[in-house]
């Protein structure tokens, strides 16, 4: 570690630039050839400092993998085939000086340096990877900011995405192509046809997440933002209380001593849940679901599409859903609330909000009183049409 902590503060510059990078590799293993090829437009750096970087960026990256997995059991070489491309990645802000001049040094940095880093801004614009020529991944833009820190410890993290797409059908295109399917097994262009028909075969999401964590009180919050398209959103609200910078500072071993990863264990079995909020919204999920687990259920007993109803199924759920709360248990409004929302649909939200924050370890335990632990959670949900 000093060693390389050495060498990043040994290099400076104020700017520099690669235009049209190309490499080839081909290697043999095992008697199967590969060959891999990329190519870069441009990379550019600028405020090279000793650990720090003012931004770095590389545009218009592609690479081709043309090689084959070696055969088992006597069979043939499947084909494996990877290629993909980056319209834009970059990195603004990285800030490791005061971290590697300390560790360059052979010692550790003292809980007194607050202001110890920054991880930077990442940026990714349109990423696009394929198997076979079969699309499997996508992303229009995502951003992570990772420069707000107390000593080691991130105290704000935001991140952003826009349409993050995994290509379920390509990919299943991908594995019919390149190996022998299995006798008897299902057919892989029914499925995918399935999943076209009812709108899984291509999963798009977008969404934001926001983290903080206040080191005096130890008090985080989570907040997720999730739209799924064209089926419907899933968002996150979560209050927990983690240990506080002081606790954290005493686990600084003293010279000489290792650091204590014991203790550390130890605070983090404290962590408690403060309060939680999740809420489901349906643009189509549900129908759509039940739709394609009927389509499912007919062909594997060798029905026609169609035979078994979508409608059926998830009236079939809802009322075994609601059957849950018959029993005496302090979730029967939960689980009617729920009956409701796979019924009908609109948005269903679910909460928990106990009258004291409850150790992780400690959310399903009975309490000593003899108090159900759901009760103890405060749970309710709602739905909104």
């Amino acid at each position: 570690l000093r060693l390389y902590a050495a060498m990043g503060r040994a290099t400076s510059a104020r700017a520099m630039t690669s235009r049209g990078v190309k490499a080839t590799m081909t290697s043999t293993s095992a008697g199967v050839a590969s060959t891999f090829k990329m190519a870069i437009d441009f990379i550019g750096q600028r405020g090279v400092a000793r650990g720090d970087l003012g931004a770095s960026v590389m545009s218009g990256l592609t690479f081709d993998m043309d090689a084959q997995a070696p055969a088992k059991d006597g069979g043939p070489a499947v084909p494996v085939a990877f290629s993909g491309g980056v319209e834009r990645y970059s990195v603004t802000d990285l800030k490791l000086a005061k971290l590697l001049d300390i560790w360059s040094r052979g010692e550790q940095p003292s809980p007194k340096e607050t202001d110890l880093l920054s991880l930077g801004v990442w940026e990714s614009v349109n990423e696009r990877y394929a198997f076979g020529g079969e699309p499997f991944y996508s992303l229009d833009h995502a951003r992570t900011d990772l420069t707000k820190f107390r000593w080691f410890i991130p105290t704000a993290i935001r991140g952003t995405m826009t349409n993050l797409s995994y290509d379920l059908g390509g990919l299943m295109r991908f594995s019919a192509k390149s190996a022998p399917q299995p006798e008897g097994g299902p057919d892989m262009g029914a499925m995918i046809a399935l999943l076209e028909k009812h709108g899984f075969s291509k999963i798009t999401v977008s969404g934001d997440t926001a983290y903080d964590w206040a080191p005096e009180t130890g008090a985080a919050k989570l907040v997720t933002k999730n739209a799924v398209k064209a089926m419907g959103s899933v968002d996150l609200d979560l209050g927990a209380g983690l240990p506080t910078f002081k606790e954290f500072a005493s686990l600084h071993p003293k010279k000489g001593e290792a650091f204590d990863t014991a203790r550390l264990a130890s605070l983090f079995q404290d962590t408690a849940l403060a309060d939680v909020s999740i809420t489901v919204s349906d643009s189509g999920v549900l129908a759509r679901g039940f739709a394609l687990a009927a389509d499912l259920q007919a062909a594997q007993a060798g029905m026609k599409p169609g035979t078994v109803k979508g409608e059926d199924l998830r009236a079939a759920a809802a009322f075994s859903i609601r059957s849950l709360g018959a029993a005496p248990t302090p979730l029967a409004p939960v689980y009617a609330v729920v009956a409701d929302f796979v019924a009908d649909g609109g948005a269903l939200n679910i909460a928990a909000a106990p009258a004291a924050p409850i150790p992780f370890s400690l959310i399903m335990v009975q309490g000593a009183d003899g108090e159900d632990p759901l009760t103890r959670l405060n749970l309710k949900a709602t739905r909104t049409k």
